[in-house]
């Protein structure tokens, strides 16, 4: 897979497409973030599980 986006250590067309296209996922999350307090919750209860069951 890496063979196909990258060629001499330079990512081809489709490589770059890939890149955008994780950057538009990355982008609406942190505008989502920033935005909304539930969605802020959410990921702190992601980031730090209880402990207790």
């Amino acid at each position: 897979m890496i063979r196909i986006l990258q060629r001499d250590g330079r990512p081809t067309d489709l490589g770059e497409a890939v890149a955008h296209y994780g950057r538009i996922f990355k982008t609406l999350h942190v505008l989502t973030f920033v935005d909304d307090p539930a969605y802020r919750r959410e990921m702190k209860a992601m980031r730090n599980p209880s402990t207790t069951p």
